[in-house]
């Protein structure tokens, strides 16, 4: 196998040829500082310090690791992780690639996700779902529009005078999220820079434990939220029916709901906004009367009118003026774009937007690593 070389290896991974520099560190009244006086100056940028690393970019890519100075200078500038360029800005905004880790976010969702990952050109993005160890357990791919500089990650040291029994330099926290207005800041030496994902569109979700969501199915999604009937959409993406047909059955099929006894369309929307791989804006709130929400409810649920009659013991009759009463109320389209705005206007939320399956719903993707 050929060796690696740094063209090919992305920008901000750390070699093993490049070690954690000896320079001690002491504590001042200011806080943490480097011994050195050179090292100190040179290793602060904002009056924050970073750790410092020596040697050079020589022998074997650690890809798990990142370069604390390389990382700093990509993040700052919102430039390509892979290869140090610009990365392409559409109305969506700047790319990213992100790993899936939720079993540190339960409640899960990409807006607001804190992270010390950069953004990413296409090219790179698309060798680093292959290559890079934090993606092989599922990744999801944005396009983010804000993206704002929140903190960093790193080591803690406890301040002074807050323990008259230990030594004066102790480390309290390791790889821990201080942000800039914490007054533990002038504590923690840095190693990572953190910033605050905003205003995100979900590009593909690749989830090899329960749904990978394409960007064809993505594209399907956004337009059926936005209440736009199904035989349009494949028209505007300019795929056969037959085609989106069969995108929607394979994810029923991966979500365990049974296609043919729910109106299709439904559980997998449901699914994108419980997961939130759609980004749904909040609206002005909206107030239902109880039975109307209970409907709402039911047609989340992929029910029919004859279904939601026999639940909540109507006529079917009832069941229909109701439902034409949500429409005019939340100004929807369709069913579909009622259960988007009812999610946007707060009337529903993930403990309503439940599936009807023998299976338990997927867990929402989690945050990412911050």
């Amino acid at each position: 196998m050929p060796a690696a070389t740094t063209s090919s290896v992305p920008f901000v991974v750390e070699w093993t040829g490049e070690t954690r520099s000896p320079a001690a560190l002491v504590m001042t009244p200011q806080g943490i500082a480097y011994a050195n006086p050179g090292v100190d100056v040179a290793s602060r940028v904002d009056d924050v310090l970073w750790e410092v690393r020596v040697g050079t970019r020589t022998g074997r890519p650690r890809h798990a690791v990142l370069h604390p100075a390389r990382l700093r200078d990509v993040m700052q500038e919102l430039r390509c992780a892979g290869c140090k360029g610009l990365p392409d800005r559409t109305a969506d905004g700047v790319p990213w690639v992100l790993p899936l880790l939720a079993d540190e976010a339960p409640g899960g969702g990409w807006e607001g996700v804190l992270t010390s990952i950069p953004p990413m050109c296409q090219d790179c993005a698309s060798a680093a779902t292959t290559l890079c160890p934090w993606l092989s357990d599922g990744y999801v791919k944005l396009r983010v529009r804000q993206a704002e500089h929140v903190g960093v990650r790193g080591n803690l040291y406890r301040r002074p005078g807050e323990s008259e029994t230990s030594p004066e330099l102790v480390l309290t926290d390791v790889d821990t999220l201080v942000r800039y207005d914490s007054p533990d800041l002038p504590f923690v030496v840095a190693r990572e820079p953190v910033r605050e994902l905003r205003e995100c569109t979900v590009i593909e979700l690749v989830d090899p434990h329960t749904v990978s969501w394409s960007a064809r199915t993505l594209d399907i999604i956004r337009l059926l939220v936005q209440g736009i009937p199904h035989y349009r959409v494949a028209d505007m993406l300019d795929i056969g029916r037959w085609t989106m047909e069969h995108d929607i059955i394979l994810i029923c099929q991966q979500l365990g709901i049974d296609s043919r006894k729910y109106l299709r369309y439904m559980p997998v929307v449901v699914a994108a906004i419980r997961r939130r791989v759609v980004h749904l804006p909040p609206l002005t709130p909206v107030r239902l009367r109880e039975r109307l929400v209970k409907v709402l409810v039911l047609m989340a649920a992929g029910y029919t009118n004859r279904q939601i009659a026999g639940a909540l013991g109507l006529t079917e009759n009832a069941v229909k003026n109701g439902v034409k009463e949500i429409l005019r109320a939340l100004d929807a389209r369709s069913r579909l774009h009622a259960v988007a705005r009812g999610w946007q206007c707060g009337i529903l939320d993930l403990d309503s937007l439940w599936l009807p399956t023998s299976a338990s719903a997927p867990a929402p993707a989690g945050q990412v690593r911050a």
